[in-house]
């Protein structure tokens, strides 16, 4: 249990409650902090400050859940993104109000609280075979192994439509921010980068992503991608009515390079990309995993 008393402020999770995720979690979806705070009061705010495998520190704004007048306290919500597996996950909640902050800022380092999302499945390799008898049957080996969980926006304007030309629909969509979470690499995007998509007739959308991804160690790393972007058999006529699936699917085959010593690794790896776009927003997400 955590509860906490600083400059006329109580604060309190992982309680009854107050759920707070802790240990080994199952899903890395739909995860989230419940809070207490009190007294009651129009001007309460409560943050959860986060980091992901050692990476950047994150915050995450609750929203108020509820009020219980008679008690004096409100209860507060904080959603987690959407977290990969084996993700090991350090976080701490605090509580503000008028410039009163809940717990003591000079005790923030002994309070973090740690949980780790469980593996999606035994292992993240997946040898195949290679010796069969019949050659006409062989598969070469190859292994295939997770890397990252990537979260891009962009940006709160529609995207830069050039429009239709010989070879189909011209748009741009242009990275606002981003950051990249994993066993592998963690870090941010870079929002120079974009995608320079070309739409097909057939209502698929052929990408060109391009940018620079930062490493939470200060790594530069060049990414280069095509793709496919589903939209469906009348995605093309749907699309110059801006209309289109709420989610379409995306699938990509990245490569990278660096000069970081760290990681130079990525020079001779092909990826591949599994993902989604949700166009409310619009942020497109993948999980990014390394052929070896």
């Amino acid at each position: 249990m955590m509860r906490y008393n600083h400059e006329g402020l109580t604060l309190w999770y992982g309680t009854e409650d107050t759920p707070a995720p802790e240990g080994v979690v199952e899903s890395g979806d739909n995860l989230s902090v419940i809070a207490g705070m009190s007294p009651a009061n129009p001007g309460n705010t409560v943050s959860v400050l986060y980091r992901v495998e050692g990476g950047f520190e994150r915050t995450v704004r609750a929203s108020l859940l509820r009020n219980e007048h008679e008690a004096g306290r409100q209860y507060f919500r904080a959603s987690f993104p959407r977290l990969p597996p084996r993700s090991k996950v350090e976080y701490t909640v605090i509580g503000e109000n008028s410039g009163r902050r809940v717990p003591n800022p000079c005790a923030m380092a002994s309070l973090i609280r740690q949980f780790e999302v469980q593996r999606a499945f035994a292992s993240t390799s997946i040898p195949v075979e290679a010796s069969q008898p019949n050659l006409a049957e062989r598969h070469l080996p190859f292994s295939i192994e997770y890397l990252s969980h990537f979260t891009i926006h962009l940006g709160g304007s529609p995207p830069e439509i050039i429009g239709e030309t010989p070879e189909g629909i011209k748009v741009n969509w242009y990275i606002s921010s981003g950051e990249f979470i994993g066993p592998k690499l963690n870090g941010k995007i870079n929002h120079e980068g974009g995608d320079w998509m070309t739409i097909r007739q057939d209502g698929v959308g052929i990408m060109d992503v391009r940018a620079t991804l930062e490493t939470s160690d200060g790594a530069l790393i060049f990414i280069h991608y095509p793709g496919y972007f589903e939209l469906g058999e009348k995605g093309y006529e749907n699309f110059l009515k801006n209309k289109w699936p709420p989610t379409p699917p995306t699938r990509t085959t990245p490569w990278m390079i660096t000069s970081h010593p760290k990681y130079l690794w990525v020079n001779r790896l092909q990826c591949i990309g599994i993902g989604r776009v949700i166009m409310k927003e619009p942020i497109y997400e993948y999980d990014l995993y390394g052929l070896f």
